[in-house]
């Protein structure tokens, strides 16, 4: 599905003017006027102008705040006045949809965590699943003391293919969804904007705005758990592929015989994942089951048939990332997940296999971060979602109120009650 790219008219320079200055404000706050406009590279009376709107909306306020000043610089002179994002003002909800629950996430616009609580989701058919989401959104709301006109949106991460502009579930093998209109359920059940993505995109969105992905345009994330999944920013922007696919990583194809859940043959996940490692794990030692934090444990104790199945685990994880710097030369890749609690026993030889794959000297200016997530996190990671949208700039036709456009019509009501 292809986006209608809007005509240029003032309208559309006012709101691309808007979105640049919150993301300055956003990203560096606190920040000066003039700052802005240097960031920006808009004139002046421009930059003050816009911050004058966002002063009588409450989005921004003034603050004695300073940064430090940058390598040194002189401090001499009036000192400006700062400015900062009004954190308060709004909150976004999260939800990652797991296999067997769910983790809400209630976060204000700084991505700050109001709350957050884990919840099971009893087998059930989708629309009987999306009634227990609306449920639990709502009860985290109460709980929040949050009223729901406070709420600018609700991002929504899952695994599987994902249209995000329809909100339309195309396909999750671990949920055993086809083609379910998440979004405009929600939408219906809580009469609020629903923005729905594979659940390594929400991720990515919270590394853009509150991660290690906020002073670069050119990054990966590589998530490691139950699956493998793959994040690609692309000059500021997600790229999600012309049908929302993009990003399978953990179904590229190794040269192993495994059998993946997907029930093809030779997936990384099927060698790689935390599931991956498990179901070897069992053959090789002959038990009905085990979990990830006993399979560790077994590997750390010196058993060397599980050593060997972390170190095969990691050497083609590291093969396929290496790949990936061949293909995107990025600047920086954010390897996360649960999976990353293994530690050295699959990040030591992930990374000498990465070294081993990548051409010449391709990876020589990449930078390899390992974050260590949990569900909590892939929740607030839904929740900035709505942030990132609010964020980019608004060169699309769209039929529904931005959240931008929503909090500066909405002027300065409280958000909580």
């Amino acid at each position: 599905m292809n986006d209608l790219v809007r005509r240029g008219s003032k309208g559309l320079l006012r709101d691309i003017n808007n979105s640049r200055v919150l993301q300055v404000i956003q990203a560096r706050a606190p920040i000066s006027r003039a700052e802005i406009a240097k960031v920006a590279e808009l004139p002046p009376p421009t930059v003050t102008a816009i911050v004058n709107d966002f002063l009588r909306a409450g989005l921004v306020r003034e603050t004695d705040l300073v940064r430090e000043a940058v390598d040194g610089a002189s401090t001499l002179g009036r000192r400006p006045i700062m400015l900062t994002l009004n954190e308060g003002l709004g909150f976004t909800v999260g939800v990652k949809l797991r296999q067997d629950g769910l983790t809400v996430a209630v976060t204000d616009l700084g991505g700050s965590l109001v709350h957050h609580s884990d919840q099971t989701l009893p087998a059930s058919t989708p629309e009987e699943a999306l009634h227990q989401v609306a449920n639990h959104v709502r009860d985290a709301l109460k709980l929040s003391r949050v009223h729901r006109s406070a709420v600018l949106g609700l991002g929504i991460g899952m695994p599987g293919l994902i249209q995000h502009v329809t909100g339309i579930c195309r396909y999750s093998s671990l949920l055993g969804w086809r083609n379910v209109n998440v979004k405009h359920q929600l939408e219906l059940l809580l009469e609020m904007p629903v923005y729905v993505d594979n659940d390594v995109n929400m991720l990515t969105a919270a590394e853009i705005a509150y991660g290690a992905g906020r002073e670069t345009s050119e990054f990966l994330t590589v998530t490691i758990g139950r699956g493998i999944g793959l994040g690609i920013v692309l000059r500021g922007e997600i790229y999600r592929g012309a049908f929302g696919g993009a990003g399978e990583f953990g179904h590229t194809k190794t040269d192993s015989d495994l059998v993946c859940e997907c029930g093809a043959t030779g997936c990384l996940e099927a060698v790689a994942s935390e599931e991956g490692i498990c179901n070897q794990t069992v053959l090789v030692k002959g038990v009905p089951s085990i979990t990830i934090e006993e399979a560790i444990e077994l590997a750390r104790n010196g058993d060397v048939q599980v050593e060997e199945i972390f170190k095969q685990a990691g050497r083609a994880l590291g093969r396929g990332i290496g790949n990936l710097l061949n293909l995107f030369n990025p600047e920086l890749v954010i390897v996360t997940g649960e999976g990353t609690r293994a530690g050295p026993l699959l990040l030591d030889p992930m990374r000498q296999a990465i070294h081993a794959a990548v051409f010449g000297d391709l990876g020589a200016d990449s930078r390899i971060v390992i974050q260590q997530w949990g569900d909590e996190a892939w929740a607030r990671g839904a929740a900035s979602i709505v942030i990132h949208e609010m964020l980019k700039p608004p060169i699309y036709e769209s039929r529904a109120m931005s959240p931008l456009a929503h909090l500066l019509n909405r002027g300065t009501r409280p958000a909580v009650p």
